[in-house]
């Protein structure tokens, strides 16, 4: 048989998998129970965690021409870079992660090398402001302010607060209970930035909305919640908080509805909710992309995550194509297509084999490409596939499609608030 591979070159593939979409954070200081990036190697054993050595003058200089090479490269529609550029190298995942700038181990002079080849670049470029991600325990307030006197306007701060609450902090984030130096940095945000909080419960994230809202009034700052997931290896609380938060952030969105006081606001208000919310609201932009497969294809196959499978499943209903659902490799709640691996497909593959079904072509979603567009999170390729004889195409997700965050209407929405 002859086997034809289809990897589609979109721009938008491309620059993700050289970012690596999500990159280990191994320096980071916040030692979060909640962290799958400290889990990875056991969640992926293939992956290799790179830890970032403190920098010499040769190190620095390779790692800042890296960062510019990287900024350069990309596309009008990827503005906002967290991480260098990922590689694959003798089958193992290289993530360099710089998604704390501030927790590199960078002198101010540093620091201030780096965020003038930024700047440069993106200005050349025509870009947007470039974000740094921080979780603010290496960024002090006379660190952010000088950087503002000097390039006030050209970047932001992607402040990482997960919460208030001491006593979700004494349990979730450990050694880290006290929050003053956040809420000061809050204060000092440069305009247009973000604070990330994590969805816990209702009340909390009342009050953690309440502190910040004004501030996201003043400086145009964008308030994001997150849904509290957990993976397979997470222990029991941070289980129990994601399970228990699900009901309570309906009841978050009702509040928010009927609350007036933040309607000035709701444009700012953003959120990253479970997958099946989030492929409710990308339905058309969804269904889009997959009116480009002919349902008259026989032994052909979608692969797909449970967020989308709903879906996808009702578009190729009564047609020859099958639709199969891959559990992530993430397990427990985050079951995005970041995390099916080609491991997981051909174990599915194989379990239709034994059924008396085969495939002579499936398609598989760009989003498990992590690596230069064609390797898993695990470091494996669509050889895999290949070599059963299976032909493949990868379906281009924008990168505004899967990285674009949720706002109230959309929420309204799925809970069916007209």
């Amino acid at each position: 048989m002859n086997v034809k591979t289809v990897v589609v070159k979109d721009s938008f593939i491309k620059q993700e998998g050289r970012k690596g979409v999500i990159a280990t954070n191994v320096r980071c200081s916040g030692n979060c129970t909640f962290c799958y990036e400290k889990l990875f190697s056991q969640l992926f054993p293939k992956s290799k965690t790179v830890t970032i050595p403190k920098y010499d003058k040769e190190s620095f200089e390779e790692y800042n021409n890296g960062f510019r090479e990287f900024i350069q490269k990309s596309t009008d529609d990827f503005p906002k870079i967290s991480t260098l550029p990922t590689s694959k190298k003798k089958g193992i995942v290289e993530y360099y992660p710089n998604c704390d700038f501030f927790s590199l181990g960078l002198s101010l002079e540093q620091i201030e090398q780096v965020v003038k080849n930024i700047i440069k670049t993106t200005e050349f470029n025509g870009k947007k402001i470039f974000d740094f991600y921080t979780n603010g325990y290496n960024l002090s307030i006379k660190t952010l302010n000088h950087l503002k006197d000097k390039y006030s306007g050209m970047f932001g701060i992607h402040l990482s607060a997960i919460t208030f609450n001491k006593e979700y902090r004494r349990k979730m984030l450990i050694g880290r209970e006290d929050s003053t130096n956040i809420k000061a940095l809050v204060k000092e945000l440069p305009l247009n930035s973000t604070i990330y909080f994590l969805f816990l419960d209702f009340e909390t994230a009342k009050k953690d909305l309440d502190l910040v809202v004004d501030m996201a009034r003043k400086n145009n700052i964008n308030i994001w919640f997150s849904k509290m997931f957990y993976n397979r290896i997470n222990g029991g609380f941070v289980r129990k908080v994601s399970n228990d938060s699900e009901p309570e952030f309906k009841k978050f969105i009702f509040y928010l509805k009927d609350n007036t006081k933040y309607k000035d606001v709701y444009n700012k208000i953003l959120f990253s909710p479970h997958s099946k919310m989030f492929a409710s609201a990308k339905k058309k932009q969804l269904l889009d992309l997959l009116g480009l497969i002919n349902s008259n294809e026989e032994h052909s196959a979608v692969f797909c995550s449970n967020g989308a499978y709903d879906i996808i499943n009702r578009k190729f209903r009564n047609t020859d194509i099958t639709v199969v659902r891959i559990d992530s490799a993430f397990g427990g709640t985050v079951d995005f297509s970041l995390g099916i691996t080609f491991k997981t497909i051909l174990l599915k593959l194989e379990e239709f084999r034994n059924n008396g079904t085969g495939f002579n072509k499936i398609y598989i979603p760009s989003t498990m490409l992590w690596v230069d567009g064609m390797y898993d999170a695990n470091g494996d390729g669509i050889d895999l596939i290949e070599n059963e004889g299976i032909s493949v195409e990868v379906i281009p997700i924008p990168y505004q499609m899967k990285m674009q965050l949720l706002n109230i209407d959309d929420c309204y929405k799925y809970y069916g608030v007209k």
